[in-house]
Order: structure tokens, then C-alpha cells, then sequence
């Protein structure tokens, strides 16, 4: 009895852990929230980094989108990344604003017949493509909520369900 009881804490305590790190996951995934609608950009931002000799491996979009801004936009070479504690609104405002329109007008220029540098056409191409599968996405996950939604009371019984037949299942014998 004392070995099943001591398997069930070890099971308890290894699913706790794995809600700890998915809570910790969607912390962390919250904090780049502001930043959300760069997120199709965010690839084509590192190519034209890349292009500029700036490293962004491994950061966030914070960090890319601010590197960005601060190198493509702005023309710096010396500059300060900031925690996304230590930037106002109105600063993640300009900064996304500044971007997005970046990527408009390279859109404008090529329409327009103006020739693109190469770093600024495979940009361009790969913010188009990001941008047409974010809205592909954003349809299907649209239609999936809509259908969720009717099966909810479904889901939550059959939850309920499975959460009784745990507790019946592991229910210490006497």
C-alpha cells in the first residue's frame, strides 16, 4: 500500500511540474502579446537583419522587432535593447506602426516597378507568404472556436467524467 501511495505522489508531483512549465510557457508567451501583429513579419525582419550583419538567434520578437527598428528604420548601430516592462505604450505603438509600414511601402516600390534590393525581395516575399498564412490560420482557428463552442457542454461533462473515474480508479482500498 505504501508503494502505490508513494507511485501516485510521484505521478501527482510530475503532472504538477508539467503545469508549471506550461503556466510558465504562456507567461512567457504573454509578454509578447503587444507584439502580435509583427508576428507574420518576424522572419522576413530576420532575413534583412541577417542581411545587415545583426545576430537574432533565439530572440524574441521583442528583441527582433526592436533590433529592426533600431538598424533597418532607424539606420543605428549603436543601440539598447529594452525589457518589454521598460517600454511605454506609445513607444510599442511607433515601433509596430514604423514596421508594418516599412514592409507597406516595400510592397508600394515593387508594385510601383522600383527595383528591390535582394535582401528587401526575399523580405517582402516571405512577409507576404506569412501574412497569407496568418490569415489562413485566423479563418480556421474561427471556424474551430465556432464549433467548440457547441460541443462545450460535451467537453465539460466528459471532463467531469474522466476526473470522477481518476479519483473512483485510484481510490485507496481498505
Amino acid at each position: 500500500m505504501a508503494r502505490k501511495r508513494k507511485k501516485r505522489k510521484t505521478k501527482i508531483g510530475k503532472f504538477l511540474q508539467k503545469i508549471g512549465k506550461g503556466v510558465k510557457n504562456i507567461v512567457k508567451k504573454a509578454a509578447d502579446l503587444p507584439f502580435a501583429p509583427l508576428l507574420p513579419f518576424k522572419l522576413a525582419m530576420k532575413k534583412i537583419l541577417k542581411e545587415k550583419g545583426v545576430d537574432t538567434q533565439g530572440d524574441t520578437i521583442i528583441e527582433v522587432a526592436q533590433k529592426f527598428y533600431n538598424v533597418v528604420i532607424q539606420k543605428k548601430s549603436n543601440y539598447e535593447i529594452h525589457a518589454y516592462e521598460h517600454l511605454s505604450p506609445s513607444v510599442i505603438s511607433s515601433i509596430i506602426s514604423a514596421i508594418i509600414n516599412f514592409f507597406k511601402n516595400l510592397k508600394t516600390r515593387k508594385e510601383g516597378g522600383e527595383q528591390l534590393s535582394p535582401a528587401e525581395e526575399k523580405a517582402l516575399e516571405t512577409a507576404e507568404k506569412a501574412t497569407a498564412e496568418a490569415v489562413k490560420t485566423i479563418k480556421n482557428e474561427a471556424k474551430v472556436e465556432v464549433m467548440s463552442k457547441s460541443y462545450l457542454p460535451i467537453i465539460g461533462i466528459a471532463l467531469a467524467a474522466i476526473v470522477l473515474l481518476f479519483f473512483v480508479m485510484n481510490k485507496p482500498k481498505k
